[in-house]
């Protein structure tokens, strides 16, 4: 008996297999993609804590099941340059600012983070493509795109390493750190 499938089912399977859930946002020009394994949830309420001495893209902190988590404006991290633009947008704009959280280790508060966005979230099925060498992208956004989600809509967005989106704001803290004198 013969248990493989046919070779016209086996492309089917390994495509299958390589296919990813991601939620997508938008981010200023850029729709990113979010392992949605990754994503412990998206918030439309939620409370924002200023945190003092904190650089700009750093919006605050809120309270996530418990846990203090920070929160970033991923635009303002990416494209620190479009603080004017996304001050001028946010003041005109309608749309609900929401929260999406994530965490790479459930109920541990060292990996937890949240990203301002607007518009609305969409879950995605994906196949993995490279990401082209060419692409224009500010430094901090090709640090941490691992390439294009390719969703079965037509729309490409970022797909991005969390881990390393992490480190980029641990050492853009550091970073800041260093400029403060202490007394």
């Amino acid at each position: 008996m013969d248990t493989a499938l046919p070779s016209d089912h086996a492309d089917t399977a390994s495509m299958a297999s390589m296919s990813r859930a991601a939620y997508r946002i938008a981010c200023g020009p850029w729709l990113l993609a979010f392992d949605l394994e990754w994503t412990t949830h998206i918030s439309e309420a939620f409370s924002l804590n200023p945190i003092p001495r904190a650089p700009a893209w750093l919006a605050g902190c809120t309270n996530a099941d418990g846990l203090l988590v920070p929160v970033v404006d991923l635009l303002l991290l990416i494209d620190p340059h479009a603080q004017n633009a996304v001050q001028a947008v946010t003041s005109s704009r309608s749309e609900k600012v929401r929260l999406l959280l994530g965490s790479h280790s459930a109920g541990e508060n060292e990996e937890a983070i949240g990203f301002l966005f607007t518009g609305l979230p969409q879950q995605i099925r994906f196949t993995p493509q490279a990401l082209p060498p060419d692409k224009p992208l500010p430094a901090p956004l090709k640090t941490v795109a691992l390439g294009l989600a390719q969703a079965a809509d037509g729309l490409a967005a970022l797909e991005l390493d969390t881990r390393s989106l992490i480190d980029l704001c641990i050492s853009q803290l550091d970073t800041a750190d260093e400029l403060f004198v202490s007394p």
